[in-house]
C-alpha cells in the first residue's frame, strides 16, 4: 500500500512527499508538538520529509524519533493527504511502544490530549481537516 501511495505521488508530479503522524496512546489522546525554534508557534504533529529510497514506515519511524526518542510500534491507520504546490503531505496514525519514553527535547514542547482538545491549541487549518478525519475513525 505504502509504495503505491510514492508512485501515485510520482505520477501525478509531486515532487516532495512528507510524512505526519498522529501518534496516540491507548488511553485515546494524540501527541501534538511545537517547535520551540520556529518564529511562528504552533502546534503540530511529528513530521518527516520522505528522503530518496526511504520507505513510508521508515520515514515515519525517523519522524517519531528525531522528535520524541518514542519508537513506532505500529501503523494504524492511513487518514489521507492534501497538496501545497509540489509537496504531498501523507497523514498516518501510528502507536508507539512506550508512550511515557517522551524523551525531554529542549527543542520542542509537547501535550498529550483528547482530539477535541486540540481545538483549543495553536493549529494550522489542514490539521485540523486531519484530526476532524482522525475523530471519525
Amino acid at each position: 500500500m505504502y509504495k503505491n501511495l510514492i508512485e501515485e505521488a510520482k505520477k501525478e508530479g509531486i515532487k516532495h512527499i512528507v510524512v505526519e503522524t498522529i501518534v496516540q496512546k491507548d488511553s485515546g489522546e494524540i501527541l501534538l508538538i511545537e517547535d520551540l525554534q520556529m518564529e511562528k508557534r504552533i502546534y503540530g504533529l511529528p513530521a518527516a520529509n520522505l528522503k530518496e529510497g526511504e520507505t513510508i514506515p521508515q520515514a515515519l519511524q525517523r519522524a517519531i524519533t528525531e522528535r520524541t526518542a518514542m519508537q513506532l510500534k505500529e501503523v494504524r491507520a492511513y487518514l489521507g493527504h492534501y497538496d501545497e504546490r509540489d509537496v504531498r503531505h501523507y497523514h498516518f496514525v501510528t502507536e508507539v511502544n512506550d508512550p511515557y519514553a517522551l524523551e525531554e527535547n529542549t527543542n520542542i514542547a509537547y501535550a498529550w490530549l483528547k482530539v477535541e482538545d486540540a481545538v483549543g491549541y495553536p493549529i494550522t487549518d489542514k490539521l485540523r481537516e486531519m484530526l476532524d478525519l482522525y475523530a471519525k475513525l
